[in-house]
């Protein structure tokens, strides 16, 4: 906008008099660098060790867009104090600071402007904004808001330098790298410790008689409704819809949930879809439902927030329902897939769309996953980011840094939501493997619905699963109204403690891992 004729004069004589260059500032359009809600907004601390928030901090997901609030140069992109973060001169003069990032996707002297992507937010994401040395309120310069002054640049002078000492003083001083008092700095800590300290509960012994007595009682409950094994497992005639539901790193043309045997389950071939991460179903090729939204999906697309995934299959609920109404939809998940289903569910009106179908999650990991676990832990050190990059590098379709693994993890706010039972009016029935590496058997049961923990072992029970003769027998149960096979106490214990002894072995060695990544 246009300055005053004053404003240019006194910058003139601001600049002689001062060995730093001087400007005068532009009001600028700022804008916010997030669309997330704000979780803290602006108090300036009374002294500068004093508590408070010297910018705001929003509630963002892992992985959520940071685009930069308004035109200038990244003066800084990387590590401080074990964070990552980004600064960026605006040109007229103020400096603002994004902390505590997943990713950065920018680099130190790249030129952005308004809007551009700065890189992807970890949970309680940072803006700050500095006018000097002095910290000012984000939102009094958004929209226009803000005020001509004279501010003084940085020396031109390895800015990146006075940036990290910058952002290192502040992270020495509170611990948050931007002042924002002891109680936050607890809750920051938790947030990162929080899967640390989720796997030392697992080492200690009580923890696992308590579970192993908790098993003993649903086994003498169970007993009284169970069905006879030697009693057939034969699906009702009527019609029913399946859409099917693929884990992560899975695409259009392969996902283990397809080994399901639909056929013998009695759906006809035309009754089956399967859900698209892009939205709709992917395509097969029959001529079955006649749905508007077709979409192939590559792994990356699995990656993305659990929770939009959810609110997509949803929609295709609803549409089934809609294109073919009175018949039952049942959705089959296997791993991720369960986890979106299980969200899915609780969506407006889903459940009346369903029409009295069920729910099945097969390897699904309804109490968080070990090695999601594992890997928010390793992020918050550079030693463990790095070994997360090489273990994306060997081929692996899984991102380590995805927000998906993040809400896999057994501390996710995602995952504290699959603890209740599921909404009234959806049978619900997981099953698991015993010794499935990628998710621990015990992982797959919730309460509210029935339980089933099957005997396989080996690197590939977990993709194996959905293909496992008792999958196809427990389902028809399911399908049938009748409740899951009855277990000799000595079966049903021992898969259960191979279970809970790979999750014990994963937690110990994530700890271990933990211990030398320096977390």
């Amino acid at each position: 906008m246009r300055r005053t004729s004053f404003l240019i004069a006194a910058a003139l004589v601001v600049s002689s008099l001062s060995p730093a260059a001087a400007v005068a500032a532009a009001e600028d359009d700022y804008r916010p660098p997030t669309d997330r809600p704000v979780l803290d907004g602006f108090r300036p601390p009374p002294h500068p060790y004093g508590p408070g928030n010297r910018g705001i901090e929003y509630a963002t997901s892992p992985g959520d867009p940071i685009t930069a609030i308004g035109a200038g140069k990244v003066i800084f992109a990387g590590e401080v104090a074990g964070a990552l973060h980004v600064t960026v001169l605006h040109p007229d003069g103020l400096r603002s600071s994004y902390s505590f990032l997943l990713r950065i996707a920018v680099t130190t002297g790249q030129p952005v402007r308004a809007g551009d992507l700065l890189g992807a937010a970890d949970r309680g994401f940072h803006l700050g904004v500095r006018a000097g040395d002095e910290y000012i309120d984000p939102e009094s310069i958004f929209g226009g808001a803000g005020h001509a002054r004279l501010v003084p640049l940085p020396e031109p002078v390895t800015p990146a330098r006075g940036e990290v000492a910058s952002l290192l003083a502040f992270a020495r001083g509170e611990m948050r790298g931007l002042g924002v008092g002891v109680a936050d700095w607890w809750r920051g800590l938790f947030a990162v410790g929080a899967p640390l300290v989720h796997q030392l509960g697992e080492l200690v012994p009580a923890v696992h008689l308590n579970r192993l007595g908790n098993e003993l009682w649903d086994w003498l409950g169970d007993r009284e409704t169970c069905t006879s094994e030697d009693q057939p497992a034969t699906p009702p005639e009527q019609r029913r819809i399946a859409v099917l539901v693929a884990g992560i790193g899975s695409s259009s043309e392969s996902a283990a949930v397809d080994d399901i045997d639909t056929a013998q389950l009695g759906y006809e071939p035309g009754d089956v879809v399967r859900f698209s991460y892009r939205g709709g179903v992917v395509p097969d090729g029959s001529d079955g439902i006649a749905l508007s939204s077709v979409n192939s999906y590559g792994p990356a697309d699995t990656h993305g927030d659990l929770r939009e995934s959810a609110r997509r299959l949803a929609e295709l609920v609803r549409e089934i329902a809609s294109t073919v109404p009175g018949v039952p939809i049942d959705l089959l998940a296997h791993s991720q897939g369960g986890v979106v289903s299980r969200l899915a569910i609780e969506e407006r009106g889903v459940v009346q769309a369903m029409g009295g179908g069920v729910l099945v999650t097969i390897g699904a990991p309804l109490q968080g996953a070990d090695l999601a676990t594992i890997a928010v832990a390793l992020r918050s050190s550079r030693r463990g980011r790095s070994l997360l990059a090489l273990v994306e590098r060997a081929g692996l379709s899984i991102d380590p840094a995805s927000p998906a693994v993040s809400q896999l993890a057994e501390t996710s706010d995602v995952v504290s939501r699959l603890g209740d039972p599921p909404p009234e009016g959806v049978r619900m029935l997981t099953i698991g493997a015993s010794g499935d590496l990628v998710v621990a058997g015990p992982r797959t049961q919730v309460d509210g619905s029935d339980g089933v923990i099957v005997a396989s072992r080996g690197p590939a029970a977990h993709g194996e699963l959905p293909a496992h003769p008792e999958v196809v027998r427990e389902v028809s149960l399911l399908l049938a109204g009748r409740a899951p096979s009855c277990e000799p106490l000595v079966e049903r214990i021992t898969e259960w403690a191979t279970g809970e002894s790979v999750g014990l072995f994963e937690d110990t060695l994530g700890l271990g891992l933990a211990v030398a990544m320096g977390v």
